[in-house]
């Protein structure tokens, strides 16, 4: 802002640039005699995908020097604020012109506060630049741009929860792992040496046995003679479906992957090695194909992508 040479200060409340703006809230142009006219042009409301930056709409000002033709608005306005008459409106005007004018030929540049900047070239034309800082527009007051961050999806991982089993007791719990044992004996005995079954979880299977043998013989049955016998029926429920989560070079690290999927809620097992010397690690294991394939789907979507499943021979 300039301010050097002002009219008497018992006469002005304001400087002129105060009075062109205040004015350029309800008009679109207001003509400064003698010096050119100043107008605004609305701009609606606008989103900058590169900075995701919303910008409010907004009346910004431009200024044209050929216009310079008194249509009196501003001389009322300053006579309205100031109770000093319209002449010497008038004059206040000429003369702040004049101190503009003088101030442009003398140094090439003028500020004018709340409006913007004028420069002069080489050829002695005008050149404007607005203050980016003011916004014009009533409706927009105390609007500012807004910087938001996009939003990112992250996937749900799914967790299946491990279902617990109560452990019975007296009797019937040996009677349990007497089923058990039977079942496995007969899952590997069947499964694998009469239907030619790959070698995958072979080791596992073999110690799983020789556990449940142990605790077979370490069992005592009181049953009296009277009592009538109990009959348990063996039902062996295979599961050939197994969705892969890795195949692994050495065994430790096949262990620590079934382990991270354990703790993850996964019921996640070691299924041996394969024809080249793998250590795989399953998810799950199915008895049902559809499960399997559902399962596997939901995998591949939230948690790996390269899963697959693995179908024994039955």
């Amino acid at each position: 802002m300039f301010s050097k040479n002002r009219f008497c200060p018992k006469f002005v409340l304001m400087h002129l640039e105060n009075y062109i703006s205040d004015l350029l809230y309800t008009h679109d142009c207001v003509v400064v005699p003698g010096f050119g006219a100043f107008l605004t042009r609305y701009q609606t409301a606008e989103l900058d995908k590169n900075t995701h930056t919303f910008y409010p709409p907004k009346k910004t000002v431009g200024f044209n020097i050929r216009l310079q033709e008194n249509d009196g608005v501003l001389a009322h306005r300053i006579d309205k604020e100031t109770k000093n008459g319209l002449k010497k409106s008038v004059a206040f005007i000429e003369k702040e012109v004049a101190v503009w004018q003088q101030h442009l030929a003398q140094n090439k540049f003028l500020s004018l506060e709340k409006l913007g900047d004028f420069s002069v070239d080489n050829l002695g034309k005008w050149q404007f630049v607005p203050s980016a800082n003011v916004n014009f527009l009533p409706e927009s007051f105390g609007l500012s741009a807004v910087v938001s961050k996009p939003l990112v999806n992250k996937p749900v991982k799914r967790i299946v929860p491990i279902q617990e089993t109560k452990t019975p007791s007296t009797w019937y719990k040996y009677a349990a792992v007497a089923a058990v044992a039977v079942s496995v004996g007969g899952f590997l005995g069947f499964n694998y040496y009469n239907q030619q079954v790959s070698q995958y979880n072979l080791a596992e299977k073999q110690k799983a046995d020789k556990m449940l043998q142990q605790r077979i013989q370490a069992a005592t049955f009181q049953l009296n003679a009277s009592e009538t016998p109990v009959t348990i029926q063996i039902v062996s429920k295979s599961y050939p479906y197994h969705v892969i989560a890795g195949a692994f070079r050495e065994e430790e690290n096949a262990h620590k992957r079934m382990e991270e999927l354990i703790q993850n809620g996964y019921q996640a097992r070691l299924l041996g090695t394969n024809t080249y010397g793998l250590h795989q690690v399953a998810f799950q294991s199915f008895s049902d194909k559809s499960t399997a394939l559902e399962f596997l789907e939901e995998i591949r979507t939230q948690v790996f992508s390269d899963a697959w499943m693995l179908i024994e021979n039955r």
